[in-house]
Formats: structure tokens, C-alpha cells, sequence
């Protein structure tokens, strides 16, 4: 497949900034663009060098001369696998990543955003004065977007995370709100989670106590 034919299949923005995507490498969910494959619903498939970026929550990837591209055409795409991770499209242009869990899964959406974290007064200090609520993204072309002068910003991350039952996504973030999915054993769920002391901020612990949760799933889910 010739590169013109590459890139129609893919429909693609072209973001010419890639030596500034690569420095800023932390809204990424990998540290660097990986291997991987694109799979559509029809079967097809296109191999690149893919990342996802939580700030955008959008699929990037480069093309054979370097340039960084984000992908448009998703209604078509059924997921991307890259560097072994599987991200299933869900809609738009947004990926959950897939974690197995024994049998079951559960499913991460990486999302993060930019935080002010105030002005530099000049002397290497930085005054928080009025710029508490002043929340600013960057752009998907990879260019700051309306930074004000001085203004020093942190990435902070949001991810969400996710089961699926009988075709739906619920939401958890902690093992209370993980139990109230399963009203019926929500005791035995809490109880297990507070016994071996699972942190949800620790994805080897999400998977342990998703994959005890595996025994309580409806079957027709």
C-alpha cells in the first residue's frame, strides 16, 4: 500500500509539530509512539506507530516521514492494538484501553487536563493570585492554546475506570462505588477489598478486585 492510499484509508489531520509532541511526552499514555494496528469492523487492518493522547482523548499516530497525525475516521475502527494493549473504539474519537482480569475485563479511559499553577512574579516564585480557577488545554496540532504570559501549568491525570455489564459501561473509582454494582454481594465485595487492602489507585489491585467481582457478573451481560 503506497503512502497516498495510507493515508486516504485513514483520513487524517496532519499536525506538522511532531518534534514538539515527542518532548512532551506526559500527556501520552505510552512514553513514545509504538507499534501497533489499527483493526476496522470490516476486517481490514493498518499497521503504524500509534499513541493516544489523554489531553484530547484522541488516537495519534506518524506517518512513514515522521509527521504526526490524529486519526478522524473512527466510526469505522473496532480497536487499536498497540505494543500489545488493546484500545477499543467507543465513540467519536474515544478509546478505552482494555485490562484483562482473569475472565472478566474492566476498562480504563485515560483522560487528563492542564491546571494553572499561578504566575512566576519574576524571581523564581509563583503567586496563585487569581489564576485558582484558570484551566487551560493544549491544542491537538500540539501548540499551546491561549497561555497567559508567565503562566506555569501541571498536567493532572482523571482517568476514569470502567466494567461492563449487559452491554453497558458503569463507572467505579473506589471499592464502595465498585460493590454498589453488585447490590446483591456488596458486603462480600467490600469485605474482600478492605481484607486485602486494595488501593484503586493501583491497577494490579483494580484487577484483583475485578476479577473476584467475576464470580458475581450476570451471566447474560
Amino acid at each position: 500500500m503506497n503512502t497516498k492510499h495510507y493515508l486516504i484509508i485513514l483520513s487524517l489531520i496532519c499536525c506538522p509539530v511532531f518534534l514538539f509532541a515527542q518532548r512532551d511526552v506526559s500527556r501520552y499514555v505510552f512514553e513514545d509512539f509504538k507499534e501497533g494496528k489499527l483493526v476496522y469492523k470490516k476486517g481490514n487492518a493498518i499497521n503504524s506507530l500509534f499513541n493516544y493522547n489523554t489531553l484530547d482523548e484522541s488516537m495519534m499516530f506518524l506517518s512513514n516521514d515522521s509527521t504526526l497525525y490524529e486519526l478522524t475516521n473512527t466510526e469505522e475502527v473496532l480497536y487499536a492494538n498497540i505494543d500489545g494493549r488493546i484500545f477499543e473504539h467507543i465513540k467519536g474519537g474515544l478509546f478505552y484501553e482494555r485490562i484483562n482480569a482473569g475472565k472478566e475485563a474492566f476498562y480504563i479511559r485515560w483522560k487528563s487536563k492542564n491546571i494553572s499553577k499561578g504566575k512566576s512574579s519574576g524571581y523564581g516564585m509563583t503567586s496563585q493570585a487569581g489564576s485558582i480557577s484558570n484551566i487551560e488545554t493544549f491544542g491537538k496540532d500540539g501548540r499551546m492554546v491561549k497561555l497567559g504570559v508567565n503562566e506555569n501549568f501541571e498536567l493532572k491525570s482523571e482517568n476514569f475506570y470502567y466494567i461492563k455489564i449487559k452491554k453497558d459501561f458503569k463507572r467505579f473509582s473506589s471499592a464502595d462505588s465498585l460493590s454498589k454494582l453488585f447490590k446483591n454481594n456488596a458486603d462480600d465485595i467490600k469485605e474482600y477489598a478492605k481484607r486485602e487492602n486494595l488501593n484503586f489507585n493501583n491497577l494490579e489491585d483494580i484487577k484483583k478486585a475485578v476479577e473476584y467481582c467475576s464470580q458475581y457478573m450476570p451471566i447474560d451481560k
